[in-house]
């Protein structure tokens, strides 16, 4: 296989051919049960609040729909196999298994070897904490990865044996059913380009080949089409108000176009939007881990070796699906959340290049002349790689981590019956309602997303719940006044927030009396007592279990920050009232509380002021 061109033949023939379906095999096997030993067994922070009840109802998720990976997940749902969430979530330690196992197949279409090819899917199997990760809970990122692994081992067998050209045929199911998932997969189709460019030859002999060209546009055309039946479909049974609905044509085409989000953006709201192609390449590089050092030698090692057509390959997946997206994207990624958000498209590149891993390996190999050498060198080096990723492991696990619920009960405790209760932050807007739905917990609470205020069908829909929402919030107007238009319409009811500070701030007729993560809203005149409020808050944010959530980034998918400021923000006012109280001792203990949840300099102040 050296040289410019592409490779004579992709597998040994007979017993090396077996050998490689059963070590892929066993591959897909064993990373299934290690990641199903590691999965969530509730719903994680992000859009596994929207993609679960999307799946177990067959329903519809935001946009742009993801309609194939809310079909399997939904049969998922269906498998009597613990909690509902933890059947969903596995679909992801299925999907990222799957990819596993063809990153070893594509690496042993480059080099033939099988410790390479094995080196290649470890590498990514257990030495990105990037893929780990979204290897154990519910989202479309898994689903897109595993086609994208397809779609690569088809275009390198393709690129190793031009004569099967007739490969372009399950690419095009692959990539029409792969974008009717995620669209982002869109950034390999210069994949089978280059293949074809590169085969060309075989092609032009092939006085069938146009009419086999044309059969594959159609069958692209056909099967992204298709599975949007099933949105059309779920959209047309549902009862209530949904993001993501489409019951015509015209609302599947702005479905499909993210029109909501703005066709090419990736977030909507211009605080979100900006940054730098840097920052963001280097975000994914960082999150990847030392996958890409492995891949990396890879691409030295073709080039190296002459692997022209193989290295350009890779350079394709560079050049487009992480420099390119990176630069198009308009992401701020400065916040916690936004790398969170943010790392999952890294992914998509990740996986296409993983393959290459093994191209390091080899010719690593290759530049050892004594055979024990360098048997003993490659599985020194290849074991001390390895061990040091499976010793993190057990800290990505995620298996333990019950952070939302956790959330959802401490925000509900606080509310008496039949309150409203405002929510708005990306990292809590949802979860409140959706342990109301799943969990049953708190029927009589009316939740509200702050973020859906401006579709005069939510607000419709909030009217049928008896709630009222004036057109007059959808208006320019600060989150405290748009809360204040509600609060006023709605006096029979207690009002309550939760989330970012301006929600909780003072407005034209209501102030915030801090009870934990929530607000309730009382007149702005209001006497306030402070030691009968204190005691509720003591009684509160002193239960066992109370702020029980993870700090680290991988078991919060970047939100544990906005979480436990958002806790802190409670412990530090316990310990202001505390303090007003004339209790010094009380007022330490909440704002060192405080303290262990935030390092907001306004928290260390008041505790040097004691």
């Amino acid at each position: 296989m050296d040289g410019g061109g592409p490779a004579v033949t992709v597998l040994a023939p007979g017993a090396a051919r077996s050998r490689a379906a059963v070590t892929a095999a066993l591959l897909f096997a064993g990373f299934f049960a290690l990641y199903a030993s590691m999965t969530a067994r509730a719903a994680m922070f992000g859009d596994a609040f929207d993609l679960i009840p999307a799946a177990v109802r067959y329903g519809v998720a935001h946009p742009p729909g993801f309609p194939v990976w809310v079909v399997l997940a939904h049969l998922a749902s269906l498998v009597p196999l613990g909690p509902v969430a933890y059947r969903v979530n596995l679909t992801a330690a299925f999907y990222h298994a799957i990819a596993v196992a063809l990153v070893y197949c594509s690496g042993y279409v480059l080099v033939r070897k099988h410790a390479p090819a094995l080196f290649a899917a470890f590498a990514l199997g257990i030495g990105s904490p990037l893929f780990v990760a979204w290897s154990l809970q519910a989202e479309s990122f898994s689903l897109n990865d595993a086609f994208a692994a397809a779609i690569v081992l088809l275009c390198l067998a393709w690129l190793a044996e031009p004569a099967r050209w007739r490969l372009m045929l399950p690419l095009a199911l692959l990539f029409g059913f792969g974008m009717a998932n995620h669209q982002t997969l869109v950034e390999l189709a210069p994949l089978p380009l280059w293949a074809a460019w590169c085969g060309r030859k075989a092609i032009a002999r092939e006085p069938r080949a146009w009419r086999t060209a044309a059969l594959c546009a159609l069958l692209l055309v056909a099967s992204f089409c298709l599975p949007y039946v099933q949105t059309l479909l779920a959209s047309d049974a549902l009862t209530h108000w949904r993001f993501g609905a489409a019951r015509s044509l015209p609302e599947l085409l702005d479905l499909i176009d993210r029109r909501t989000f703005g066709t090419f953006n990736l977030v909507a709201g211009r605080a979100e939007q900006g940054g730098t192609l840097f920052e963001r390449l280097w975000l994914c590089v960082a999150t990847g881990g030392w996958t890409y050092l492995a891949i990396g030698l890879g691409l030295v090692g073709l080039a190296l070796r002459r692997r022209y057509a193989e290295l350009a390959f890779a350079g394709w997946i560079v050049a487009v699906a992480l420099i390119a997206f990176c630069g198009v994207a308009n992401v701020n990624v400065e916040t916690e959340i936004a790398r969170g958000i943010f790392a999952r498209f890294g992914l998509l590149p990740l996986v296409a290049l993983a393959p290459f891993c093994a191209c390091g390996v080899y010719a690593a190999q290759s530049l050892v002349r004594d055979a024990r050498a360098r048997t003993i060198a490659t599985t020194v080096l290849a074991v001390a790689a390895l061990a040091g990723a499976a010793l993190r492991l057990p800290s990505l696990s995620l298996a333990g981590v019950q952070d939302t619920r956790t959330v959802a009960r401490d925000v509900l405790a606080a509310l008496p019956p039949r309150a409203i209760l405002l929510c708005a932050s990306a990292a809590i807007e949802v979860v409140v309602e959706y342990y109301q739905q799943s969990d049953g917990l708190r029927p009589d609470v009316t939740a509200i997303d702050y973020g859906y205020l401006m579709n005069g069908d939510y607000r419709r829909d909030l009217d049928d719940r008896g709630v009222l929402v004036p057109d007059a919030v959808a208006l320019p107007m600060s989150p405290n006044e748009q809360r204040d238009v509600m609060v006023r319409a709605n006096p029979g009811r207690p009002f309550f927030v939760v989330g970012d500070r301006p929600i909780h701030a003072p407005g034209p007729i209501s102030q915030p009396l801090v009870l934990g993560l929530v607000s309730q809203m009382i007149p702005l005149r209001a006497r306030i007592d402070v030691a009968a409020h204190y005691r509720r808050e003591v009684a509160l944010e002193s239960a066992p279990g109370y702020g029980d959530v993870s700090a680290g980034f991988w078991r919060s998918n970047g939100f544990s920050d906005e979480i436990r400021g958002f806790y802190a923000g409670g412990f530090f006012v316990a310990g202001s009232d505390a303090k007003y109280l004339g209790d010094r001792d009380a007022a330490r203990y909440w704002y060192e509380r405080a303290a262990a949840y935030s390092d907001d300099p306004l928290i260390e102040r008041e505790l040097e002021s004691l």
